[in-house]
């Protein structure tokens, strides 16, 4: 009989354990910032407007002010976001850059370079 309880109740702690590790991964999934950093490292041209979008073109941060070379901001996400969004910006040297797609999750600095 003690041979027994030596081999069942490791078992039960186990199976007991298994179900408690499984939630604490999804409590430590991934979560969508409430901010984010946007960083003009161009050596020239102002960052004029930025977006950040989901795949319908729903915008969930944008630049409030023309952003020089060199500078860093700090944007709010709004809710609703998602891990993975689509990063666009528009420099006064009339050049486009989309960063493309982007995660959030992983990374929350979005930065423009030449």
């Amino acid at each position: 009989m003690a041979r027994i309880a030596v081999f069942v109740i490791p078992a039960i702690m186990l199976a007991l354990t298994v179900p408690a590790a499984a939630q604490a991964r999804k409590k430590a999934a991934a979560k969508v910032p409430a901010a984010i950093t946007v960083t003009n490292a161009r050596a020239t041209g102002v960052l004029n407007d930025f977006g950040l979008t989901d795949p319908q073109g729903k915008v969930f941060a944008r630049l409030g002010k023309p952003l020089a070379p060199g500078k860093s901001v700090s944007l709010k996400v709004n809710k609703g976001a998602t891990c993975v969004m689509t990063a666009v910006g528009n420099f006064d040297d009339m050049s486009d850059s989309s960063v493309g797609d982007v995660d959030l999750c992983k990374d929350k600095v979005v930065r423009f370079t030449d």
